[in-house]
């Protein structure tokens, strides 16, 4: 028989899953409000836009996103107690300097590479000028990766523990950044400062996402630390636990690529068909995460703390809470 859980638990899991679904409904919203704002720069920019964001998507799943639920939040939950919270701090220090290390290759590289990138895949079927303007962006859009890897990890550690308010909101203000970028963008045209707005944007963007949550971290004792623990056994746990998961961001990142590559190819004007294919995703994407999402990223530091402790009764219960099947009180 599982033991029935305590009222507290479920109260929890419920507050801590809708301070999570407010803060993505809210980050949701705003993306629809970026994506009118680009929008209405038109397909010429908008495009370009859309295009250039991809390769700062995949990388982004590929070395942080992708590990949040799987790796790390699993992981610093077992060093979410007070009396822990230093060795976590260093922890997340460590994975944090480490992705900010292979974000910034990733990113050089990348920016030798994008031209080839934009013409053999990311813009085919554009006109000169705006795989001209692809380049520019995604040259500077990259860079990004360098903020957003660590803001993810920040979000997982406070997420990790039970901290959910302010690191689920801030998520949202990379709109906010995108729709400052558009201002410039529509405010000073074809200038030099006007055509790469929207990148500065997504810097920007970035920035203010780290920055809401850095006072946080040093409320709950969680201050960054300029160290590189690569022999911590937690940091092998999760570099061991993201190995299985690399391969199928691989194959997820080719498939996008191919995808775009053929929507920049399609008859009649292929950038308003790249622009559109993209908005309505994002219009198609609106509800995830919502309920499903924030449960999870509720569930999941209970989840590994039981799992931890071996409290096998209390595991199998508070994951019974996370789905839609009524809990099985008998075996």
């Amino acid at each position: 028989m599982i033991a029935r859980s305590a009222p507290g638990t479920k109260r929890s899991l419920i507050v801590s899953a809708a301070f999570i679904m407010l803060g993505n409904l809210a980050s949701s919203v705003m993306g629809l409000v970026r994506q009118s704002v680009v929008a209405s720069l038109g397909a010429s920019i908008t495009a370009p836009f859309v295009a250039a964001l991809t390769p700062l998507q995949t990388f982004l799943d590929l070395l942080a996103n992708g590990t949040v639920s799987g790796t790390l939040i699993p992981t610093f939950a077992d060093f979410s107690d007070d009396a822990k919270r230093q060795e976590l701090g260093r922890i997340v220090s460590s994975i944090v300097n480490l992705l900010i290390l292979v974000a910034l290759t990733v990113a050089i590289i990348y920016s030798f590479v994008a031209p080839w990138f934009a013409t053999h895949l990311l813009a085919v079927g554009f006109t000169a000028d705006q795989q001209a303007l692809t380049i520019q962006l995604s040259q500077i859009v990259v860079f990004a990766l360098v903020i957003m890897g660590p803001f993810a990890v920040f979000q997982a550690a406070l997420y990790a523990c039970h901290k959910f308010g302010r690191a689920a909101l801030a998520a949202g203000f990379l709109h906010v950044g995108v729709i400052i970028g558009a201002i410039a963008t529509s405010a000073w045209g074809a200038t030099r400062l006007g055509r790469v707005g929207l990148a500065l944007g997504v810097i920007l963007g970035a920035c203010i996402q780290v920055a809401l949550l850095i006072p946080v971290l040093k409320r709950y004792k969680l201050p960054y630390m300029l160290v590189l623990d690569l022999g911590h056994p937690a940091i092998r746990r999760v570099l061991r636990l993201y190995a299985p998961l690399a391969p199928s961001y691989l194959v997820s990142m080719c498939v996008v690529f191919v995808d775009l590559s053929l929507a920049s190819r399609t008859p009649g004007n292929p950038a308003a068909n790249v622009a559109a294919l993209k908005l309505a995703t994002t219009v198609i994407q609106f509800p995830a995460g919502l309920v499903a999402a924030a449960l999870s990223f509720a569930i999941l530091p209970l989840l590994s703390r039981y799992a931890t402790d071996g409290d096998e009764a209390r595991f199998k219960e508070t994951l019974m809470l996370g789905g839609t099947t009524p809990v099985n009180r008998g075996k």
